[in-house]
């Protein structure tokens, strides 16, 4: 006996396939639904063998997850803002590594994200690398969608993750005379952050 020959009921079918099989004759009998050539859509058919279909989940937004410079090892996300370089530029990344090296970090410790060439929020950068300190160096914090709004150099801490948010990093990698005393204050910052 071959499967050509194979006669199965209708009912054993509707039981071995209760969940797959779609009832089509509904669809062709209803006058309500009308077909594509009609200009419209046809209505998908919920009905299954005497039982109905779940409605499919909705597919969740796309993940977006951002670029950055670093291996993130330790969880800490520096936030740059840089139009001219593809993540931060030469000048701050000097002063960036010298401060990292007196925290005991080094740049396979975190993530430079640069702002200026993506667009993502705070959200994202949570539900994609899960970081611990999140330092935001020039950035507008509305944008970022931040669930609230702090100023410069107020460690804030929300949500099992730990906030800074500082001047523009371009601008304290410069010799301008009121840079020294901002650098202290980020300083100051850093060693509460990182218990130096």
């Amino acid at each position: 006996m071959s499967f050509k020959d194979l006669n199965i009921s209708t009912v054993t079918l509707t039981d071995l396939y209760k969940s797959s099989l779609v009832s089509l004759e509904e669809e062709r009998n209803n006058p309500k639904l009308k077909s594509e050539e009609e200009g419209t859509v046809p209505k998908t058919v919920n009905k299954v063998a005497g039982s109905t279909l779940e409605q499919p989940k909705p597919v969740p937004e796309e993940l977006r997850v951002p670029r950055y410079l670093g291996e993130h090892k330790r969880k800490v996300s520096l936030l740059v803002r840089f139009e001219k370089d593809t993540h931060i530029s030469d000048l701050a990344l000097e002063m960036l590594s010298k401060m990292l090296g007196a925290c005991r970090l080094n740049l396979a410790d975190v993530a430079i994200i640069n702002t200026a060439k993506q667009e993502f929020t705070i959200g994202d950068i949570k539900k994609s690398m899960s970081p611990q300190v999140v330092m935001l160096f020039g950035q507008d914090q509305q944008k970022l969608a931040l669930p609230f709004v702090f100023p410069d150099f107020k460690i804030q801490l929300h949500d099992q993750v730990t906030y800074l948010s500082a001047p523009d990093l371009g601008y304290l990698a410069t010799s301008d005379p009121t840079v020294k005393e901002l650098k202290m204050k980020l300083w100051n910052n850093l060693k509460t952050i990182f218990n130096v």
